[in-house]
C-alpha cells in the first residue's frame, strides 16, 4: 500500500517534533486527513504531554491532556494519579481524591496513590482518613523496597 505524501510529511513532522509520537506502541484514535489517510495518536503521547505541563506548572494542561490519555487508556492506573496531583497541585482536592480512588481501584497496591491520597485528605482536614491512607502507603513502600532488596 503506497502512502500518499502527506501522510509521509505528517509522520516526517511528527519523527522530528516528538519522537514519543513516532515511537508509541499504544494506538488508539484516528483521525482522518483531506485525503483519507488515517493518523494514530496515542494515550502515551498525551501521558507524556501532561507530565510535561505538569513540570511547568501547567496544571490545568495537564489534566486535559491526562484526561486525553485516561479516555484512550482507561486502564492507566498512573494516569489517574497524575491527574489527580494535577487537581491537587490546582487545590481541586475533591476531584483529585476520585482520581486516586480510581487509581487503587485499578491498583490495590499502588503506594504512590494511597500517599497523595493522604494529603489530599489532609488538606480537607480528615486527619483520620489522611493517617490511614499515609500509613497504608508506608507500609506499601517498605514491602515494595523489600522485594527490589531481595532482587
Amino acid at each position: 500500500m503506497k502512502l500518499s505524501r502527506y501522510y509521509a510529511s505528517l509522520i516526517a513532522t511528527l519523527m522530528l517534533i516528538s519522537p514519543i509520537a513516532a515511537c508509541s506502541a499504544r494506538i488508539s484514535p484516528r483521525v482522518d486527513d483531506p485525503e483519507g489517510t488515517i493518523v494514530q495518536i496515542s494515550a502515551d503521547v498525551y501521558f507524556q504531554e501532561g507530565v510535561k505541563k505538569a513540570r511547568r506548572g501547567d496544571y490545568q494542561g495537564a489534566i486535559e491532556d491526562f484526561t486525553q490519555a485516561i479516555r484512550l487508556n482507561p486502564q492507566d492506573a498512573i494516569a489517574f494519579n497524575n491527574r489527580g496531583l494535577a487537581y491537587a497541585n490546582q487545590g481541586d482536592y475533591q476531584p483529585a481524591i476520585a482520581d486516586y480512588n480510581q487509581a487503587l481501584r485499578l491498583n490495590p497496591q499502588y503506594a504512590e496513590a494511597y500517599y497523595n491520597r493522604g494529603l489530599a485528605y489532609r488538606k480537607l482536614g480528615d486527619t483520620q482518613q489522611a493517617i490511614t491512607d499515609l500509613r497504608k502507603a508506608a507500609d506499601l513502600f517498605r514491602q515494595q523496597k523489600a522485594t527490589q532488596t531481595r532482587k
